[in-house]
């Protein structure tokens, strides 16, 4: 079949459509997801509900649908509550942009296409942000986050990679005995029985060696900010740290960068 210089340019032409409407739908989603991942966070650690209309923290007037378009809502309102005027929290717009740039990531890794993996990172990166944000946020690792992913990891893995159960399991029980060793020995002073369950999660997502790369990278992130915070005098050595994002941050950037980490981990624990 000849094809002259009109058709090229024509099937080009419908390749760059067909492109933008893909991004612009991997964009909406992330956005959507990340939108959600606020709800997650501001409910979760309290026990509420994540049905039911969404209000506003200060004045409790329930926020209209056109006020909860991801990002575009907050440029709108110049951060401020339709209603009461009081400034809306910056972590909404920041973490409805880290999903999607996760989310963008992860579909570019995946060669543009759709597949289980895909949407079982994305689940997986979504559920880490929102638990991360509850620690941060409120100093609070929900379990029902915690066990929901767990579910859904040893279920998805279950499906796709039988396996490696085994090996899943056995990592993130020992990180959580470690984790649990410390938690009593220092009374809870040194971090909470949630990070212990993270632990367990973290374990199970990442497996050995990658998972002890994380909880590795982790606690240096954490003693490095730990020791700026309190070099500007914004904390003291007293002063307790979210761990937990921390451990959750590190493994979303681990499931991004896995195949570099696992190079480098070969060469750590050879």
């Amino acid at each position: 079949m000849i094809f002259n210089r009109a058709s090229v340019g024509a099937l080009c032409f419908w390749h760059d459509i067909i492109s933008i409407m893909l991004w612009v739908l991997i964009i909406v989603i992330g956005l959507s997801i990340g939108s959600f991942v606020n709800v997650l966070i501001a409910r979760t650690p309290s026990g509420k509900k994540i049905s039911g209309r969404s209000k506003c923290p200060e004045c409790g007037v329930a926020i209209r649908w056109y006020d909860l378009v991801p990002i575009l809502s907050f440029v709108v309102l110049y951060g401020r509550c339709r209603a009461c005027g009081r400034r809306i929290s910056w972590r909404y717009p920041l973490v409805e942009l880290i999903t999607v740039a996760v989310f963008g990531v992860l579909f570019l890794m995946a060669g543009g296409a759709f597949t289980f993996q895909l949407f079982f990172l994305w689940v997986i990166s979504a559920g880490l942000i929102a638990l991360a944000g509850c620690d941060l946020e409120k100093f609070i690792l929900p379990d029902s986050l915690i066990a929901g992913l767990s579910a859904f990891v040893l279920v998805f893995k279950a499906v796709t990679s039988p396996s490696e159960l085994i090996s899943m399991c056995v990592t993130g029980f020992l990180l959580a005995l470690g984790f649990g060793i410390l938690f009593l020995v220092s009374r809870g002073l040194w971090l909470g029985l949630g990070d212990v369950k993270l632990a367990f999660l973290v374990g199970l997502i990442l497996n050995y060696p990658l998972a002890i790369v994380v909880v590795l990278g982790a606690i240096w992130s954490a003693a490095i900010v730990g020791v700026i915070l309190v070099a500007v005098r914004r904390a003291s050595f007293k002063s307790a740290l979210p761990f937990g994002t921390f451990l959750a941050g590190a493994s979303v950037v681990a499931i991004i960068f896995n195949n570099e980490i696992i190079k480098f981990s070969e060469q750590l624990f050879q």
